[in-house]
C-alpha cells in the first residue's frame, strides 16, 4: 500500500510509454529479437564499445521499471481497461423464467 500513489489516475497518465512497453514486450515478434540483441551483446563485447554494451543492458532496466510501474498502476492502464482494447465484461446472473423466480 505504501507504493500506491494517492493520485494514481494522474500518475498513470504520465506513464503511457511504460504501459505501452509493458504490453508490447509480451509480443513474441518484439521480445525474441530484443532478447537476441540483449544476450548477443554479452558475447560481442570485443566488437562493441563498453558504452554501447551498457546502453543495451540498460534497456532491460527500463523494461523492468515499466513492468513495475504497470503492476502498481494496472487499474488505470489504458491497454488493460476499456480505453485501450481490453475487454471489460460484467458477469451477470442468468435470467430465470418467471415460473422459477423466487418471489
Amino acid at each position: 500500500m505504501l507504493s500506491m500513489p494517492l493520485n494514481a489516475a494522474e500518475r498513470a497518465s504520465q506513464y503511457q510509454l511504460r504501459f505501452w512497453l509493458a504490453h508490447s514486450a509480451t509480443d513474441p515478434r518484439i521480445i525474441a529479437p530484443y532478447l537476441i540483441v540483449l544476450i548477443g551483446s554479452n558475447f560481442a563485447i570485443g566488437i562493441i564499445t563498453p558504452w554501447g554494451w551498457a546502453a543495451i543492458q540498460l534497456t532491460m532496466v527500463y523494461l523492468v521499471l515499466a513492468y513495475s510501474t504497470h503492476r502498481k498502476l494496472q487499474p488505470w492502464c489504458p491497454w488493460c481497461s476499456e480505453g485501450g482494447g481490453g475487454s471489460h465484461v460484467e458477469d451477470l446472473p442468468p435470467v430465470l423464467p418467471r415460473d422459477r423466480q423466487l418471489v
